[in-house]
């Protein structure tokens, strides 16, 4: 298992997603954590889908509340996520087991 850290190229939507993972990017990082969380589900899976190949790496920026954590990752468990950065991750992590990383 690789457990070093890489370098992400932030992309903002799906065919940001594409483009650089054409060019090689290997990992993704997705600023989410708006108002909407389904926005950002909907936003998260559509970059999974053009970039299939690519770790995901999901910044929140404290914008997702703990009540809403299992209605937001439960579309996105199949996904390739190797980190989540989020305060509240803490509390999922404490009811699920995660296999991606996370920071509190």
């Amino acid at each position: 298992a690789d457990t070093e850290l890489r370098n992400a190229v932030v992309v903002d939507d799906e065919d940001e997603a594409q483009v650089v993972a054409a060019l090689g990017a290997r990992c993704l990082k997705i600023k989410v954590g708006s108002a909407d969380p389904d926005a950002d589900i909907r936003r998260v899976l559509a970059i999974a889908k053009r970039a299939p190949n690519a770790q995901l790496r999901l910044d929140a920026n404290r914008g997702w509340s703990a009540d809403d954590v299992d209605r937001i990752f439960a579309p996105l468990a199949g996904l390739a996520i190797d980190y989540v950065e989020d305060g509240m991750i803490v509390a999922y992590r404490a009811r699920v087991s995660l296999s991606f990383k996370y920071e509190a």
